[in-house]
């Protein structure tokens, strides 16, 4: 009728050290009871339903209660606090976020970007891994190649997040002379990504490839780019004639490089066709990702960086 005392520790390095255990279910005795000197422990018994969602169940699984994360504040187990990014010095084995204007941080307009919410979502699971935000608006795959050794693997990440696409595949038909193709040609856009995976993997980096969201018309959108190869009259007739072709490279790259891999397309995707939805819940201006396009990216990431960290 015993059991033994459960504690918890964690490890970021596959095993080799541990931090110090923390006991989550302590021993007890009924003293002057019927049971009195039988030592017993109660197991608590958790599921998480996603990220940062958890119920406390029966043994045989079935959800009893859900807890507010906000109470584990005042639990033995300490919650740590997310860490402004403007505070955090890089340290080796982070998690890296490299990408266009659709990572970089956006003061004014959205409050928390994917990589701000995926260092919430990793502090509530127990993580200890520090993400940071290496994005930088209007970069192609050409801009990434001439800075990812200077911007991300001289810190020694432990993963890297890459999302490009949007600035590679626009064509500049605004310009005089319109731009008759790709800022970066898909042939080229692909071939950069190959070697931005290898870059990582000489290092030991683990890579997770995004599929970048989908675009929208704007007013100001049609006005620069109302014209072939754009469809103007069609909703996604600023996405579907050049950037889902570059997102197909990024899925068959995926695949054939065994990378990790987030298709941020297809839920937001999925999202704008349910009732009542639509695609620009989720972004600012027809290009970038609002806090909600945030919230989502980093939900769907949580569980691919814990895949790759295991």
């Amino acid at each position: 009728h015993s059991r033994e005392e459960l504690s918890l520790a964690f490890s970021e390095d596959d095993g080799k050290t541990w931090s110090t255990p923390i006991v989550i279910a302590a021993r007890y005795d009924d003293p002057g009871g019927k049971e009195a000197g039988n030592r017993r422990v109660s197991y608590p018994y958790l599921y998480e339903r996603k990220p940062g969602d958890l119920w406390i169940t029966t043994m045989q699984g079935s959800l009893r209660m859900r807890i507010a994360l906000a109470d584990l504040d005042k639990g033995e187990i300490p919650v740590p606090k997310p860490v402004a990014a403007a505070e955090v010095k890089p340290v080796p084995n982070g998690l890296w976020m490299f990408g266009d204007s659709t990572t970089a941080f956006r003061p004014g307009a959205v409050e928390k970007v994917y990589s701000v919410r995926l260092q919430e979502l990793l502090l509530r699971m127990g993580s200890s891994l520090n993400v940071y935000n290496a994005g930088k608006g209007g970069n192609t795959t050409r801009d990434a190649l001439a800075r990812f050794e200077r911007d991300v693997l001289s810190q020694q990440p432990r993963v890297v997040v890459m999302q490009f696409g949007i600035n590679d595949a626009a064509v500049d038909v605004w310009k005089t002379p319109p731009a008759a193709d790709s800022r970066v040609p898909i042939a080229e856009y692909e071939k950069n990504l190959r070697t931005l995976v290898g870059m990582a993997r000489e290092r030991k980096a683990k890579v997770i490839l995004m599929t970048t969201n989908p675009l929208r018309w704007t007013g100001r959108l049609k006005d620069l780019y109302g014209k072939p190869p754009y469809d103007p009259g069609a909703e996604d007739g600023f996405d579907a004639p050049v950037l889902a072709k570059y997102n197909e490279v990024i899925r068959r790259l995926a695949k054939e490089l065994g990378t990790g891999f987030v298709d941020v397309r297809a839920a937001f995707e999925a999202y704008a066709a349910e009732s009542g939805h639509a695609m620009d819940d989720l972004l600012l201006d027809g290009m970038h990702p609002n806090d909600k396009g945030h919230a989502i990216v980093a939900d769907l990431l949580a569980p691919a960086i814990r895949d790759q960290v295991r």
